[in-house]
């Protein structure tokens, strides 16, 4: 983990890698007990994330790493703070476009060292849970819980599983020759249910979270 000031703001980031092999459309990451179910295009090249970590029948294990990224006002100006520079609302504006710029710098700083460190055959993909690729927000949790110390980033999770500061990332990298980004926007009513048993979410969680997704 780092911690890094800037005038008035705390960037605090965390990032921990692990061996991770597939087991159907699951991640599973032996070291912690670990197993993380992923969708399945149903169209295009039928890509799911899992396709960019080994196979668990090799016996080897490729890198798979969780990383969050938060940006929290000085100690002085903390969330929902009444003074005037935040309830001005220009101010507070101009805060919260310093804060999130200061995320996605921080996101890319950690994309420089680890292609420091990268293979040329390599390639890397770093995403944010909740995105396409990603599309359930529930995995943010799981996430969270495997940096060590997470805690020590300040992030909580609302009920929605939006990140508290608003100015939050948090997601998952992957380092395969062919690692891409696949875009899955809809699911069959097989692979939703599927999905749901795999990652232990009942019928009303499935619907509330990822019913969008449903054909």
């Amino acid at each position: 983990e780092e911690e890094l000031s800037f005038k008035n703001f705390t960037i605090r980031v965390g990032v921990k890698f692990f061996g991770a092999c597939s087991k159907d459309d699951d991640i599973v990451i032996p070291a912690i007990g670990k197993r993380i179910p992923m969708m399945r295009q149903e169209s295009g090249q039928a890509l799911s994330l899992a396709d960019f970590v080994i196979p668990s029948e090799s016996g080897k294990l490729s890198a798979f790493a969780s990383f969050a990224v938060s940006v929290h006002r000085a100690k002085s100006h903390t969330e929902g703070c009444c003074c005037p520079s935040c309830t001005d609302r220009y101010e507070e504006m101009v805060s919260r476009a310093v804060r999130m710029t200061l995320a996605e710098a921080a996101s890319s700083w950690i994309d420089s060292k680890i292609l420091d460190g990268r293979g040329n055959d390599m390639k890397v993909v770093k995403l944010a849970a909740g995105y396409a690729s990603c599309p359930d927000h529930t995995i943010k949790k799981d996430l969270l819980e495997m940096i060590p110390e997470g805690e020590e980033l300040g992030i909580s999770l609302t009920e929605s599983y939006a990140m508290i500061p608003e100015a939050s990332i948090c997601g998952m990298i992957f380092i395969h020759p062919q690692a891409s980004y696949p875009d899955i926007r809809s699911i069959s009513a097989q692979q939703f249910e599927s999905y749901l048993q795999r990652r232990g979410l009942s019928a009303e969680e499935g619907r509330r979270f990822l019913g969008h997704l449903l054909k």
